[in-house]
């Protein structure tokens, strides 16, 4: 269970760490792969490709699922892996667009596709070993740690990428950072070579039917745990330094200490919703805590001061974990078995393609068309979609 624990624990924290890399090198790569004479068009057109990979992820999520359902678990979770790190590689080498035109960008999109194809398998797979491997009295817990995993790669993330892009670096430093991950991709695929499958417990599973009506509530419950982590941790980053004219030391030290900040309450939520066994109720109640602050938030971020924003780290970290700690566990509760690696893995990818990577794009045209405050609204209708989906699922949990 140990090996177990510590392989998907490397195996997530690497499809964030890629993630984060996209995101949070948005800045840098966007202009020697996306050139344009307007910074905000080369930020979206950069979070354009970002957002493409993860259009795979829904098909990813069916084909790894299936495998998973049908070969075992750690089967699906060598080959996604496996897949990532090779792709996570290979950006790495791609020549700038000065270097070879236009074949930069199309390689770069390629290989996030292939990117976004293997991570439709791997986050909702790890979630769904460690859930049934650890049993029904850590199965929040469980699921938590996914997320720790995620912040953990920020935290790394952010201290690397600030390392990397230092003016007394060479200007292709910032390749390192894709050649580590895939590194440590690797030597987590090679720790589950003979990892064996844990038996799932029947007791945490519930039989019936309406499979893609939870997937389709699923996927908004999801997509409001993957919007506010790309809100958080990658939109923000971009926005400090474009938008409010932050260094980039300064914009990436905001996602750590956030970070930082998530790891330790991550957990505590989880363990609260194990020991009082109401992760629907405090899911519920993150929802509408999310969508009520989503404006003093947007507000603090356009016109607050510096030290405002690090000062209102810990009430934005709070209310994140309250609900992206609980999120994986509460969905693993509505799919038996034999169904349940497609159905999280379905439902987190079309959430991830729908909701999550499409996020800062959103938000740049709604700032830009509407108002600096109109993606709080945005940010708001998500909360109420997901607090009203967690009421529907919530009838066919078991009573406690």
């Amino acid at each position: 269970m140990r090996k177990l624990t510590v392989s998907i624990f490397l195996g997530t924290a690497l499809e964030f760490y890629d993630l984060l890399l996209w995101g949070m090198l948005m800045p840098v790569l966007a202009p020697l792969y996306f050139p344009s004479a307007d910074p905000w068009t080369v930020l979206a057109l950069g979070y354009g490709a970002f957002a493409t990979g993860s259009f795979m992820r829904p098909l990813g999520g069916l084909v790894f699922g299936y495998i998973g359902d049908r070969l075992g678990r750690m089967q699906a979770l060598r080959w996604s892996l496996g897949l990532m790190a090779v792709s996570t590689v290979a950006m790495g080498l791609v020549p700038t667009y000065d270097q070879i035109g236009w074949l930069a960008p199309l390689s770069l999109l390629v290989l996030r596709l292939l990117q976004g194809f293997s991570v439709g398998g791997e986050y909702s797979g790890g979630a769904v070993s460690l859930i049934e491997g650890r049993g029904p009295a850590l199965a929040y817990r469980s699921g938590a740690l996914l997320c720790i995993s995620a912040f953990t790669a920020s935290v790394f993330g952010n201290i690397l990428i600030v390392y990397l892009t230092q003016p007394s670096m060479p200007p292709s430093a910032w390749r390192g950072a894709f050649f580590m991950g895939g590194a440590a991709g690797l030597v987590a695929a090679w720790m589950r070579r003979r990892l064996d499958q844990p038996k799932p417990p029947a007791k945490l599973s519930l039989e019936g039917t309406h499979f893609f009506l939870k997937v389709a509530c699923l996927s908004v419950i999801s997509g409001l745990g993957i919007l506010i982590y790309y809100t958080f941790l990658i939109y923000l980053t971009g926005f400090l330094k474009v938008g409010r004219g932050w260094t980039t030391e300064k914009a990436y030290l905001f996602s750590l200490v956030l970070s930082l900040q998530l790891i330790p309450l991550s957990y505590g939520v989880g363990r609260w919703a194990d020991l009082k066994h109401n992760g629907a109720k405090l899911m519920e109640k993150g929802a509408l805590l999310l969508g009520l602050s989503a404006l003093p938030f947007f507000w603090i971020f356009h016109h607050g001061s510096e030290a405002l924003i690090f000062g209102i780290t810990p009430v934005i970290a709070g209310v994140f974990s309250l609900y992206g700690a609980l999120n994986n566990t509460f969905s693993a509760h509505f799919f038996a078995p034999g169904l349940r690696y497609r159905g999280m893995a379905l439902s987190y990818g079309l959430a991830g393609a729908i909701l999550g990577s499409t996020a800062p794009n959103i938000y740049i045209a709604l700032s830009q068309q509407v108002g600096p405050l109109a993606p709080a609204g945005y940010l708001l209708l998500v909360s109420l979609a997901a607090f009203g989906c967690i009421k529907l699922l919530k009838s066919y949990l078991p009573k406690t």
